[in-house]
């Protein structure tokens, strides 16, 4: 009884008691608030974060002020995921973003990209295997030349000695050829003295016979 003739003797009491109760009733609505904010999903989030700065669960009150920053300093309240998963996964979940790096989205691959990717690659092959024909075809030329040239080379050495040759045969040919007109020329003369010996010799012949019938006639 006396208590309660101090208490409602002393106001001042009186008011830092209600304020008390007003605070206290504050701290459990806003406890409320936050707790029921976190279990939402993040996009009901991003909707009630205005919700939350226009005052809906705090009012603009400057006895609410200290009550503000003991919530503040307050440790905060764990989530409704933070309560399904340990401390050590929490953690680790906390340090994995830092130290693995999300590869880059792989870019979706275009068709039309991909067929002229192709066809670039055949036409490639198609111009790596000409080149490979037209280089042993020209391999082959080059060694076919090269035996024509030495085929030439023969030839013209034979062809050299052959006119070699016909120019021998040649100048036999001509000197045997004098030979012969010297020869004709030679029995043509035999041939006019063998006459003339002949000639001779007859009339001589003749002179005997008349000589030997004259001196038979005596």
């Amino acid at each position: 009884t006396l208590d309660q003739e101090n208490w409602q003797q002393n106001p001042a009491k009186q008011s830092q008691h209600n304020k008390h109760l007003k605070t206290t009733t504050i701290m459990s609505e806003q406890q409320k608030c936050c707790s029921g904010r976190q279990r939402q999903s993040p996009d009901q989030d991003e909707k009630q974060e205005p919700e939350l700065d226009s005052g809906s669960c705090a009012q603009e009150d400057p006895t609410l002020s200290f009550p503000q920053q003991r919530l503040a300093e307050s440790p905060p309240q764990p989530s409704h995921s933070q309560d399904l998963w340990p401390p050590a996964e929490t953690k680790h979940l906390k340090e994995a973003p830092l130290s693995v790096r999300v590869p880059p989205p792989v870019p979706l691959a275009d068709p039309s990209a991909s067929a002229l990717r192709s066809i670039l690659t055949g036409l490639q092959q198609q111009i790596i295997k000409q080149r490979e024909e037209y280089e042993e075809r020209i391999i082959s030329l080059e060694q076919r030349n090269e035996e024509l040239e030495v085929e030439v080379v023969r030839l013209k050495t034979n062809l050299s000695q052959q006119r070699h040759w016909y120019q021998v045969v040649q100048a036999k040919i001509v000197e045997s050829e004098r030979a012969k007109a010297a020869a004709e020329l030679r029995n043509a003369t035999l041939q006019r003295e063998m006459d003339q010996f002949f000639d001779t010799f007859g009339e001589l012949n003749n002179e005997a016979k008349k000589t030997e019938y004259i001196v038979k006639s005596f």
